[in-house]
């Protein structure tokens, strides 16, 4: 038996359909072990062989183009042992082996990582690294793409393309500053309407009480059942019905500070008993009975006098600290049948004037109040130009730039909208530009008096006219309309 194998290398030259004849000597023994030699001639013919594709490599720096030409692109390292024309067929994004790669279209940009990707299918490309901002200057990074190759004929392969992006400093993007008016907001409210609708009083609990939460329940009353109600028709008692407290939390964020509000009225019958306690975050606050706070802890907190029917209002300012705060009351627990009565709670957000000052009042910002609204992609620390700070309009400037502090004063007498520039660095040589505009509020000024003088003669009488009287050469720099109200020294007649 005569095994011949065409395996290997050795025949794939040949083309597709080429033959190349093989002659083998052989030898072999007959029946009385007489050798005898031969010969087998064999026929190879030639079947299409795979191409194969070798992985590339390129590199670039962030935002530039990578353009890679036919003569030196994909299909240069790669080979076809036939010698058949190779192609692009196939681009995907990630390695040959990864699960969750994006195919794309030859010809046609493909998206990746950190830029856009178009391969042709003679094998040159262009690459985009218009995503990669986020590099910082220096960084480096890869991302890989896998094509496939075909010899036309069946024959196919795959390779990858890794390209090494190279991050360059991007220049900070400095954004204009513009003055804010104080501004407020109702964040909360409670005049106990919707807990009740029918009958005198009741002890509200559980979803009834909306967004407040209450230990024992909550008895709310019909007005004019033990007071009149300040707002609407209804009004609660804290220890009416156990010993009480209610508690709820607001919604603070965004809010430079907040003032709450409500009014409080010591049961007249059981006056002992009214005392109640005000919590608001941290700071808990004891009302008392006569109108007296105590406990407040550096609060802002005032209480007003009584009104007709009684009630006192109670007003408390506090910054705000975080982006919740809670809000509760609780009777004093002197008793479980009387209490303290409260109406009309409101809470209030308030964000203080920014960039804004008033008329010949100097105003002093922080750098970091300025570059607050300042960003960089490439997360470089921003500070402020030395010597940048310029371009004042209506006012003057004192910069110092040890504590990073900017004083502007605005001329004299004037009011209006004022402005100057600054320069923003990342310190790796990218600037930009920014102006801050200020609000100067009026304020009134006084006329400014000029001293007048007349003759005349003995017996005879002066007469002036308003055009050329005491008020011609005097001038209001607000241009008010100015009159005489009245004579300090001398006399008429």
């Amino acid at each position: 038996k005569l095994v011949f194998e065409a395996t290997g290398e050795d025949f794939d030259h040949l083309p597709v359909g080429v033959t190349e004849q093989v002659v083998v000597t052989y030898t072999m023994s007959d029946e009385s072990g007489e050798p005898i030699t031969s010969t087998a001639t064999i026929t190879v013919t030639g079947t299409n062989d795979r191409p194969i594709a070798r992985n590339d490599s390129g590199s670039i720096n962030e935002d530039a183009t990578l353009a890679v030409d036919a003569s030196i692109g994909l299909l240069k390292n790669d080979s076809d042992i036939d010698g058949d024309n190779l192609e692009v067929i196939g681009i995907r994004t990630g390695a040959e082996n990864a699960s969750n790669s994006t195919a794309g279209t030859v010809g046609s940009g493909l998206t990746g990582s950190f830029g856009t990707l178009i391969v042709n299918e003679d094998g040159s490309y262009n690459y985009v690294a218009d995503n990669a901002d986020s590099l910082k200057a220096g960084e480096q990074v890869s991302e890989t793409f896998t094509y496939t190759i075909s010899d036309g004929k069946g024959g196919m392969d795959t390779a990858t393309l890794t390209i090494t992006v190279t991050g360059t400093n991007d220049g900070p993007k400095a954004t204009d500053d513009s003055y804010n008016e104080s501004s407020e907001t109702l964040l909360f409210s409670e005049s106990f309407e919707q807990m009740i609708n029918t009958g005198r009083w009741t002890v509200v609990t559980g979803d009834d009480l909306g967004d407040w939460n209450a230990t024992n329940g909550l008895e709310v009353q019909r007005d004019g059942l033990i007071a009149d109600a300040t707002h609407g028709d209804y009004l609660a008692e804290l220890d009416a019905h156990k010993n009480t407290e209610i508690s709820t939390i607001i919604d603070t964020s965004g809010q430079d500070s907040i003032r709450v509000e409500f009014d409080y009225n010591p049961r007249q019958d059981g006056n002992s008993s009214s005392d109640m306690v005000f919590k608001i975050g941290d700071t808990s606050v004891t009302v008392h009975a006569d109108g007296t706070l105590s406990g407040a802890n550096g609060l802002d907190i005032q209480i007003s006098l009584p009104d007709a029917n009684g009630w006192y209002r109670v007003t408390a300012e506090l910054e705000v600290q975080a982006d919740s705060t809670e809000l509760a009351f609780a009777g004093d627990g002197a008793s479980d049948s009387l209490g303290a009565l409260i109406d009309n709670v409101i809470v209030t957000g308030i964000n203080q004037p920014e960039l804004v000052t008033r008329e010949d009042e100097p105003i002093t910002i922080p750098f970091a109040e300025l570059l607050a609204n300042d960003t960089d992609i490439d997360g470089d620390v921003l500070s402020i130009v030395v010597g940048s700070i310029t371009s004042e309009v209506n006012g003057t400037l004192s910069v110092d730039y040890v504590n990073e502090t900017i004083t502007f004063t605005p001329d004299q007498d004037y009011n209006g909208e004022a402005t100057f520039q600054y320069t923003v660095t990342d310190g790796n040589g990218g600037e930009d530009q920014a102006t801050v505009t200020l609000n100067i509020t009026p304020v009134n000024d006084a006329p400014e008096l000029n001293v007048d003088t007349g003759e005349v003669g003995e017996d005879a009488t002066l007469t002036v006219g308003a055009g050329n009287g005491l008020l011609s050469n005097d001038s209001d720099v607000d241009g008010d309309s100015l009159n005489v109200t009245g004579i300090l020294n001398g006399t008429t007649g």
